[in-house]
């Protein structure tokens, strides 16, 4: 009785290791957006109404050292985004906006600490505020259309990291352990530099990021969002492949049906490709460069109905903590 007994157990055993094993729910993904004015609570709520009344997980703010916007954001402001359940991304940019073409805020000078009393009074003012903030820190520095970027003025590779980890650094002197540090360079490109270069190491990075535009013209074919994506996602896999991403920018230029269609196909398949991908925000902005595409929402409104539709399905209602 007892080898029968033993023989049937086991043959339970293996019928149940046999078994397919149900798949994980892939986790719902996290939208937010980049939208001017970016410190107006009134644009917040007028955005969040012109998509069903679904708020944003995350809104960005931008943040230049040298500029009216240099000190820590506005803590009534991001209380009132706490309230909503939006956590804050600030681009936090290392330039003198009136001076562009300044060498001030290079990162051997804030490596050396030529910067830590600016540094140090934000890392305090974040302290007190108390809330998550994910503090972007000289975005797609990999390219060279910014001051902040590798290859101006003396900006290496190597000063990069060294400014990174100094700010970090003093950030947890400060106890500011709640911001989170978004390390983000822009989309693999031909003549942008490798990310493996610029990684400053995991203990300084909370999140990986890119951004990635969708530059479709009569002259560049059309890229769907995974093919977009996909790049950066591969390089980042090799360079940090336990931590999650985001997708700090994105969007497509406004062409009738094009852009609707780009977003309603588009975040479904990024959601299941890439599970990866904690966050994608959408760059709302319509820039001042002639060159560059109308990136806004609302242009053409059926791209606006598209996402209304996106963010009203549970899976891409993901919560960063705000």
């Amino acid at each position: 009785m007892r080898v029968r007994a033993t023989t049937a157990l086991l043959a339970v055993l293996l019928v149940a290791l046999a078994a397919p094993v149900p798949a994980a729910a892939a986790r719902p993904l996290a939208l937010g957006v980049g939208h001017l004015p970016s410190d107006d609570i009134a644009e917040v709520d007028s955005f969040t109404a012109s998509v069903g009344g679904v708020a944003p997980a995350i809104w960005t703010l931008w943040s230049a050292w040298g500029g009216p916007t240099a000190p820590f954001p506005s803590a009534t402001f991001l209380d009132a985004l706490r309230d909503r359940g939006i956590a804050p991304m600030v681009n936090w940019e290392p330039v003198d906006p009136s001076r562009q073409l300044s060498s001030r805020y290079t990162y051997a000078r804030i490596a050396s600490g030529r910067h830590d009393a600016y540094i140090r009074g934000w890392a305090r003012a974040a302290a007190a505020w108390g809330g998550t903030v994910y503090l972007r820190f000289a975005h797609e520095m990999n390219g060279t259309w910014f001051p902040w970027g590798i290859g101006r003025f003396s900006n290496t590779a190597t000063t990069f990291k060294e400014a990174w980890r100094h700010i970090v650094r003093i950030f947890r002197a400060e106890g500011a352990r709640n911001v989170r540090f978004v390390w983000s360079p822009y989309m693999l490109c031909p003549w942008c530099g490798r990310y493996s270069t610029i990684y400053p190491g995991n203990r300084w990075v909370h999140h990986t990021s890119f951004s990635a535009f969708d530059w479709q013209t009569e002259w560049l074919p059309a890229r769907s969002m995974t093919s977009l994506f996909l790049p950066s996602v591969r390089a980042l896999r090799q360079v940090a492949p336990r931590k999650s991403i985001i997708v700090a920018e994105t969007g497509t230029p406004a062409i009738e049906g094009y852009k609707a269609d780009w977003i309603r196909d588009g975040y479904p398949a990024v959601h299941e490709a890439f599970p990866e991908i904690l966050a994608i925000v959408w760059f709302d902005v319509r820039t001042e460069d002639a060159d560059h595409p109308d990136w806004r929402l609302s242009q053409p409104p059926a791209a606006l109905a598209a996402y209304a539709a996106i963010v009203a399905q549970p899976q891409f209602q993901g919560r960063l903590i705000p």
